[in-house]
């Protein structure tokens, strides 16, 4: 089937239209993509409820979103980590935990007035020692596990957008 001239000046002004609502797409399914890879990671790292034990009264909430930037020349995710995940990600040096209120002045060696004591099982303490963690580097491991994907699924939404233009 032969095309005149019209029909594919009419099919490259829809391919201009359509190409940047294809490329938001294309970025937005990659984006989600790669966060539900990452919250699954977190999932695994965190024994499958995305709290942190220890960390807080009833453990800290952990997770990844991402925020869309469609205003740009070229749409852009921006990819973050929600709650403490540098607790989880990031190995941590050993360090003195002390109970609030209980931080050495500035100045001299005293402690504060009204410090209150530090519980850890059964156990009342003034102080304890960490000794420090590896660090899991869950988001890393998350979004290197699907980084060869997402250029594929940016490029068969833009492909598709594209093709149907062209139709």
């Amino acid at each position: 089937m032969t095309r005149g001239l019209a029909d594919l000046a009419l099919s490259a002004a829809r391919t201009a239209e359509a190409l940047p609502a294809a490329q938001l797409a294309g970025v937005r399914k990659a984006a989600l993509h790669t966060t539900t890879a990452i919250r699954a990671q977190i999932r695994r790292d965190t024994g499958g409820d995305s709290r942190m034990s220890g960390v807080g009264k009833r453990g800290a909430k952990v997770g990844a979103g991402f925020k869309l930037l469609s205003d740009t020349r070229n749409p852009t995710a921006i990819i973050r980590a929600t709650g403490p995940m540098h607790l989880l990600e990031r190995p941590t040096a050993p360090h003195a935990i002390t109970p609030r209120g209980l931080a050495r002045k500035k100045r001299g060696t005293g402690f504060r007035k009204g410090a209150r004591a530090l519980t850890i099982g059964a156990d009342l303490r003034a102080g304890a020692w960490h000794p420090g963690t590896r660090g899991k580097r869950t988001f890393e491991r998350g979004w290197r596990s699907v980084a060869s994907d997402t250029p594929r699924i940016f490029q068969r939404e833009v492909r598709e957008a594209i093709g149907k233009a062209w139709r």
